[in-house]
């Protein structure tokens, strides 16, 4: 379901989002703490945790047992067998630390406009033109996501949102955007 609605730019800004200005613009951020990152810090924790005593205790020189075998010291197949292991623990926690703390910037300029969304400076980046006349609607996302939809001059869409933009912040997004317009 698409709606196009050409209303003003409200007067009380919605909850998760916050509004600057800088030279050439307006930069929007949203995003709020999701409680799933909390989940996903405990459990990598645990996991590199528990990968990190294993790889101690193969680096130590310590004597241990791997399939039956005693062995002492690294092992390239059990190093090797790990790998897999630390790299699920580095995503986890990436994943993580995105949850917790990551944010979408919508940074607008006259005719164009750019979406980040990372953490820190680290994500990615895309840009979009906001042409005169362009289209710009909301759509109703799975799972209760509000998708913004910008009109491009290429004739497909630039379409955009986060789990964490609900209808009236979607509404004002849309609202900011069409002023924006060239």
């Amino acid at each position: 379901m698409q709606t196009e609605e050409e209303e003003g730019i409200s007067e009380v800004v919605p909850s998760g989002v916050s509004v600057a200005k800088d030279m050439h613009g307006v930069v929007l951020r949203f995003g709020k703490m999701k409680k799933e990152g909390f989940f996903l810090l405990l459990f990598s924790l645990v996991w590199n945790t528990m990968i990190s005593a294993f790889l101690y205790v193969m680096a130590s020189g310590k004597p241990y047992t791997l399939n039956g075998v005693e062995k002492t010291g690294l092992d390239e197949a059990a190093l090797l067998f790990t790998v897999p292991f630390v790299v699920v623990g580095a995503a986890v926690l990436f994943g993580a630390v995105f949850l917790l703390f990551g944010t979408a910037k919508l940074a607008l300029r006259p005719g164009r406009g750019e979406l980040f969304r990372g953490v820190w400076g680290m994500g990615r980046r895309q840009g979009f033109r906001l042409a005169k006349g362009a289209r710009i609607s909301l759509e109703d996302g799975t799972g209760g996501k509000v998708l913004v939809s910008v009109e491009q001059p290429s004739g497909r869409p630039f379409v955009f949102g986060m789990t964490t933009v609900d209808r009236e912040a979607g509404k004002y997004l849309a609202a900011v955007l069409r002023q924006w317009r060239e």
